[in-house]
């Protein structure tokens, strides 16, 4: 298990402009848990316990429809804050997050973060303004869903991972711990979509596939497919 230290806490996203005395208290406050693949971190309509912070590995967020069907909000990107929604209003989770990866999470309790807000104002502000971010990126998926074709949807799905991605010379190797399945459902489609989808972009030479990878060869060539 990973020891967390002052450095590894002002990489995640809602200490990134804290000052030291905060980020010492914040680490000391912390709690390290490991999730196995396919783990439950909390279970939508669970009375929430606290804000979470994936450190490494990989969670989607999920909602389940009236039929049971799972559909995928979100994937939570290493160093990211999730289920942050409930601390202003408390109550339960909206959704539920489950690990697609052995990952570590850290855990800041509810009362924990409410006492340290109470001190560091700023701590507040951050959490605003990445709720905020997550109200944006959930309105450009409606408009997504409702205006682009489901071709286009996975381009530009491509296109946002590869921000986080690896780059060598000009190719992008983006790590893709999603089934074909999990992707379909992320965008809206159907899994054979999606297959037949990355086949034709890897027969015109825009990706390669490779085990848990999809490797960008022509990124100027998917932003223009992605347009049309």
């Amino acid at each position: 298990m990973i020891k967390l230290t002052i450095d590894t806490v002002k990489k995640l996203d809602l200490f990134s402009n804290a000052d030291p005395e905060t980020l010492e208290v914040i680490t000391k406050l912390l709690k390290i848990r490991t999730y196995p693949k396919g783990s439950y971190v909390f279970l939508e309509d669970q009375p929430a316990f606290g804000i979470c912070f994936l450190i490494n590995g990989s969670v989607k967020i999920t909602k389940s429809d009236s039929s049971g069907k799972e559909h995928i909000l979100k994937l939570v990107k290493e160093s990211s804050v999730f289920g942050e929604v409930v601390l202003f209003n408390g109550g339960n989770y909206p959704a539920t997050a489950i690990t697609i990866q052995d990952s570590e999470i850290a855990i800041l309790y509810n009362n924990d973060l409410e006492e340290q807000i109470k001190t560091d104002p700023q701590l507040a502000l951050n959490l605003i303004k990445i709720i905020s971010v997550r109200l944006r990126n959930a309105q450009d998926k409606i408009k997504q869903l409702a205006l682009m074709d489901t071709k286009r949807r996975l381009y530009s799905l491509i296109i946002n991972w590869s921000n986080n991605s690896e780059r060598k010379g000009d190719s992008i190797y983006i790590d893709v711990s999603l089934t074909q399945q999990e992707i379909a459902d992320l965008i809206g489609t159907t899994r054979e979509t999606v297959t037949r989808t990355l086949k034709e972009l890897k027969d015109s030479k825009v990706i390669e596939m490779s085990k848990g990878q999809i490797i960008l060869l022509d990124m100027d060539r998917l932003k223009t497919y992605a347009l049309i």
